[in-house]
């Protein structure tokens, strides 16, 4: 009960932010969150993330930030010497990734994209940190945010990612709230194998990055 509860909470904080401009900073970078733009502030999972990127070498490493959002992951890594794609389906997103990428002066390619649908080329590494809540989204907003009542989200982007004729790996931070167990059986039904679950040990929030193949 406590848990729904947080859950939802956590729901109405993200949507009651993410209606207004926003400035943000994380590790010496400063960006603009445009409304309608998923947020880091709030939750503890793109800083997680960021902290298990950032202990590794990203000099030359072709990277694509699929549903990059406010695009620090991406900004962090281009920083580090990543060649940096960054990916939204969010008009707002993508307008907010170029206003930060000239503010910033961070070489990143921006394409507006529905998952892999208008991406092309390889990547060595693809990083995401998806909507899990189950439940269908109505808006822009809510997309950042709901996976559909039946993970109608992991479905398509484990499809797509399956069909992709290179050698690549996805890695996707999930919080242990997320069911994790039933996006892993997706994950196989897709004939794809998650080669490495590493564990973010955090009290108050826990949280898995899986490291997934793209052939089994």
């Amino acid at each position: 009960m406590l848990q729904k509860l947080h859950d939802k909470y956590l729901q109405w904080n993200y949507l009651r932010r993410s209606r207004s401009i926003q400035d943000y900073s994380f590790k010496g970078l400063t960006i603009k969150i445009l409304p309608g733009v998923f947020s880091p502030q709030g939750t503890r999972t793109t800083e997680l993330f960021s902290d298990y990127l950032l202990d590794l070498d990203w000099k030359d490493k072709r990277v694509l930030e699929l549903g990059a959002g406010s695009g620090i992951i991406s900004f962090l890594l281009a920083n580090k010497g990543a060649k940096i794609t960054a990916s939204d389906i969010s008009e707002n997103a993508i307008n907010g990734l170029k206003e930060n990428r000239t503010n910033l002066q961070l070489d990143i390619e921006i394409i507006k994209s529905d998952l892999f649908n208008d991406l092309s080329g390889s990547f060595e590494l693809v990083l995401i940190n998806p909507p899990f809540f189950n439940k269908k989204p109505t808006n822009d907003q809510e997309i950042a945010w709901y996976c559909g009542e039946n993970f109608e989200f992991f479905h398509t982007l484990f499809e797509q990612f399956s069909k992709r004729p290179f050698s690549e790996e996805m890695w996707m931070i999930l919080s242990k709230r997320a069911r994790i167990d039933e996006i892993v059986q997706i994950i196989k039904e897709k004939n794809l194998k998650t080669s490495e679950i590493v564990d973010l040990n955090m009290k108050k929030e826990p949280h898995v990055i899986l490291k997934i193949s793209d052939k089994s």
